[in-house]
């Protein structure tokens, strides 16, 4: 998939509401050097953040970690090259499928270059590399209080399947 996926010049709307036109954006995968972009995204989604300098570290080696790893992926999306969208994928074995699913389980864009389609290009990217991949089906979740994404995520083709339960252990 090379060194990353031109996208057209886009019209969107910044927070003042005046239309704005990009000058195209680009969607690749990550390098090391996106880490600290990518942790201050995942905070913008709402997950934990480090709780000090350690565990910033830590966070910092997971994801390189999914960067490095063959059936995990981090992708992401740049305007002016500065990061301002990732998703990560994970390619993983079922065992009722001879072939493997894409999960998702990330996919956030900063709130001010929302709409402006780099979630569907990032959505877009995964789905190309499910299906370079074999795999059956993308998979993904979005929390019961997204419903905009919710939305999103219908009108790119996919559809509620299940319900997601979960339990903290700690």
């Amino acid at each position: 998939m090379g060194n990353g996926v031109p996208i057209p010049n886009s019209v969107y709307r910044d927070n003042t509401n005046n239309p704005t036109v990009v000058d195209g954006f680009v969607v690749r995968e990550a390098s090391p050097e996106d880490v600290p972009a990518i942790l201050g995204l995942l905070g913008d989604l709402g997950r934990p953040r480090p709780a000090g300098q350690s565990e910033a570290a830590e966070f910092g080696r997971m994801v390189e970690g999914y960067i490095a790893d063959g059936d995990k992926r981090v992708l992401v999306a740049l305007v002016g090259g500065r990061v301002v969208g990732m998703a990560s994928v994970l390619l993983l074995p079922r065992l009722n499928h001879a072939t493997r699913e894409l999960y998702m389980p990330e996919l956030v864009v900063g709130h001010q270059y929302r709409r402006r389609g780099l979630g569907r290009a990032l959505v877009e990217y995964c789905i190309r590399i499910a299906a370079e991949s074999g795999c059956h089906r993308v998979r993904l979740e979005s929390g019961n209080q997204r419903t905009g994404s919710h939305r999103f995520y219908q009108d790119m083709g996919f559809e509620q399947s299940a319900l997601s339960f979960s339990k903290r252990t700690g």
